[in-house]
């Protein structure tokens, strides 16, 4: 295992997000998440996301990705919400 500085307890979206910022600035990290790995599609738990995650996910390139994936009319439930200052949505 690569020696890294940081340790990442939780694959949800923040941990994951956090990884992702993490390898952009060159830094190692280790992730874990204790559920097996096809285990997250029976999470039945809502999403929610607030305008500033929008942004990151917009900054990190993975909000077209999922808009392109669909994810939002998946059978998983997502809630945007969020009050942008300038109007957009």
């Amino acid at each position: 295992m690569k020696k890294s500085e940081y340790l990442i307890v939780g694959a949800g979206p923040v941990g994951l997000i956090l990884s992702l910022l993490l390898a952009k600035q060159n830094k190692a990290s280790h992730l874990l998440e204790a559920r097996k790995k096809n285990d997250a599609h029976s999470d039945k738990r809502a999403l929610a996301l607030s305008y500033g995650t929008k942004l990151i996910l917009e900054n990190l390139g993975i909000w077209r990705f999922l808009e392109k994936k669909n994810y939002f009319n998946s059978n998983v439930p997502v809630l945007l919400y969020w009050s942008n200052p300038k109007g957009k949505h």
